[in-house]
């Protein structure tokens, strides 16, 4: 079994990519974010190397760092990407020890939370925001509507209590929209457990849940 333990979050800058008529935006390790900007309609730019300008269709916005400038301190902020039928720049937000993101509207200039990785539905009116906490083993999802209104938010995996210490019972792997605009997975048994099973985030009773996401058993022992 997996227990929690420090795991350093290596974010950098935007790889895009799509399936399933869905999207994804991710702030990857090692990209250059001149390249990035160049996704940007109206343009983005560095106005020194702690501002970042980026315009939309009415006016522009800024993002400013605030010291200490390290990775594990103050706030950080980077172009990621663009995507055009969404209408939506990433741009990814260091908070301490904090990977994460926001996304910037093309048509009114409105921020609205996001994560360091977004994959947007198909009908682009919801997605999935991926956040990644310096010290967690896994990640934290959250699922917003369309207006980036959070409906659901979690850890990407199960967790179970076992003489006081917070093991990982499976992590959530390969997210992505199905047809019917649901939210899927692979949920992933770490040891002593196996086993690995699709999953999908439901609604029941105004209630948000993993369906099937606890199908995890323990390895039978070779005598």
């Amino acid at each position: 079994m997996q227990t929690i333990s420090l795991l350093m979050a290596a974010v950098g800058l935007c790889v895009i990519s799509t399936f399933s008529g869905a999207q994804r935006l991710t702030c990857a390790p090692d990209a250059n974010e001149k390249i990035a900007m160049k996704q940007a309609p109206g343009g983005a730019s560095r106005i020194d190397a702690h501002t970042l300008e980026v315009t939309y269709k009415k006016g522009v916005r800024r993002f400013a760092d605030k010291p200490p400038h390290d990775e594990l301190g103050g706030l950080h902020w980077l172009y990621c990407g663009y995507d055009a039928r969404a209408q939506s720049h990433l741009i990814q937000r260091q908070f301490e020890g904090l990977f994460s993101g926001q996304l910037l509207r093309e048509d009114t200039g409105q921020a609205v939370a996001a994560g360091h990785t977004v994959i947007f539905s198909a009908d682009r009116q919801k997605y999935l925001a991926i956040e990644q906490e310096n010290g967690q083993n896994g990640e934290q999802w959250s699922v917003y509507g369309d207006g980036g209104k959070r409906v659901w938010r979690g850890y990407a995996g199960t967790l179970k209590q076992v003489k006081g210490a917070t093991n990982i019972v499976s992590q959530f792997e390969q997210p992505r929209w199905d047809t019917d605009g649901n939210l899927t997975a692979q949920n992933v048994c770490n040891y002593p457990y196996e086993g690995k099973n699709p999953i999908a985030l439901i609604q029941s009773e105004k209630v948000w849940r993993w369906r099937d996401s606890a199908n995890c058993t323990p390895q039978k022992v070779k005598p």
